[in-house]
């Protein structure tokens, strides 16, 4: 009787497999990426519709410190876990719960800073520390259920839970803006109560399951703490105009910058998205300089009809749409535009490099355009408030793109 083995894909077949497969997790975080973005900007306008320049400013540097503190409470867990891989969504949501231990320690501080605060009769200063407490545990969850689904794969709860969060978010914020609320505090916890659909998937699923082996927990934890530092300047460091208008400046100058960033911000989300594609393509084909300066001249022109198009929304909204007191935003979209166009241009000059080999051109890059950012921040925002924030943000950027457009130059040489 003649055995009949069974059908084994071809090596091409598999790699095919493996792309289908990676493509589709692409697509879907991209999709999820959209939804939030749009949602994001949305709420912000109608924060900024409900509240003077001060409130809104307010809630955005409230927000960025339980940004910060997230980020200091996974300890860069993130990556190291989502390059190891789970074998499904449960066993994923039952280790990264046994990774917070950290952020429930960072937490339970800031309860107890929070009760001390208000035994001194300082009850708003407690009320904001325990809503910071509430939200970098909420947030975590958020990040946590990204992690899970980049690891296993399993788009389904990932989709649904994270769609949940924004709708919530939004019908919530329609509903702060219908009735004239118009304190950050009442935002602030918005954002906090539309994290909850995110902890239901990761709760319920660590519940089913036993966590990895402590030798893996433990090398995730020593992989996360490595990547640290670049997990928290990314950040911290990037958003550092949002962090210091408020302390230079005035919370009124963070909510007259905050309109307009978020807004132009998404002019180069495209880009980014084209470059982080093309990466393998880069490095397979290693293109010529001719080559490469036809992507960077046709970035150039995508680049500038998306600022022109960004600019002319921010214009339309701050001028129909939100209340005379954001009028000095207007003088705010040119810079932001010009700096939308050259990071642009900058994440094109610095995926050639990534394609190359060259990471430590970028991250010099990087810390070189950060340094002369802040330098001027420095210098400029006390004297000009959010304007000084747009044009060091504008300077740092061309010092990231011209650094890295010469070490691109060498390493085409």
């Amino acid at each position: 009787m003649t055995r009949i083995e069974p059908h084994r894909p071809g090596r091409f077949r598999s790699r095919v497999e493996i792309f289908v497969a990676g493509s589709k997790v692409t697509l879907v975080l991209q999709g999820a990426q959209i939804v939030t973005a749009g949602v994001a900007v949305l709420v912000g306008l109608l924060a900024a519709a409900s509240m003077a320049p001060t409130g809104r400013g307010d809630l955005a540097f409230w927000l960025q410190i339980g940004y910060v503190l997230t980020t200091l409470a996974l300890l860069g867990i993130e990556r190291p876990y989502a390059a190891r891989g789970a074998d499904s969504f449960d066993v994923a949501s039952a280790d990264l719960v046994r990774l917070m231990r950290p952020a429930a320690i960072l937490t339970g501080v800031m309860f107890l800073s929070s009760g001390a605060t208000y035994g001194l009769g300082e009850t708003e200063i407690a009320v904001l520390i325990a809503g910071l407490g509430f939200f970098v545990i909420s947030n975590q969850f958020v990040r946590f259920l990204r992690t899970a689904y980049i690891s296993s794969g399993s788009p389904i709860r990932f989709i649904g839970f994270s769609l949940a969060g924004q709708a919530f978010l939004l019908i919530g914020a329609l509903t702060l803006s219908a009735n004239t609320i118009n304190d950050p505090l009442a935002w602030f916890a918005l954002y906090i109560v539309s994290s909850l659909p995110h902890v239901v998937p990761i709760v319920r699923s660590a519940w089913r399951r036993e966590p990895s082996k402590a030798p893996v927990i433990r090398e995730v934890r020593r992989s996360g703490l490595r990547l640290l530092p670049a997990s928290f300047g990314n950040t911290a460091m990037l958003r550092s105009d949002r962090l210091l208008l408020p302390v230079l400046a005035s919370s009124e100058a963070l909510g007259l910058y905050i309109v307009v960033a978020s807004v132009m911000e998404l002019a180069s989300w495209p880009v980014q998205n084209w470059v982080d594609a093309s990466l393998k393509r880069w490095r397979t084909d290693n293109p010529n300089g001719s080559q490469i300066f036809t992507s960077v001249a046709r970035t150039a022109a995508f680049a500038v009809a998306m600022s022109v198009a960004m600019g002319l929304a921010s214009a339309a909204i701050i001028i129909y749409f939100l209340s005379e007191s954001y009028a000095p935003s207007l003088a705010l979209i040119i810079p932001l535009g010009m700096a939308g166009v050259v990071y642009s241009l900058s994440r094109v000059l610095q995926g050639h490099l990534v394609s190359r080999g060259r990471n430590t051109a970028v991250s010099l890059s990087e810390l070189i355009g950060m340094v002369v950012s802040v330098g001027l921040y420095l210098l400029l925002i006390p004297t000009h408030g959010a304007e000084g924030a747009a044009w060091g943000s504008l300077a740092g950027y061309s010092v990231c793109f011209f650094v890295a457009l010469g070490r691109l130059i060498q390493a085409v040489r």
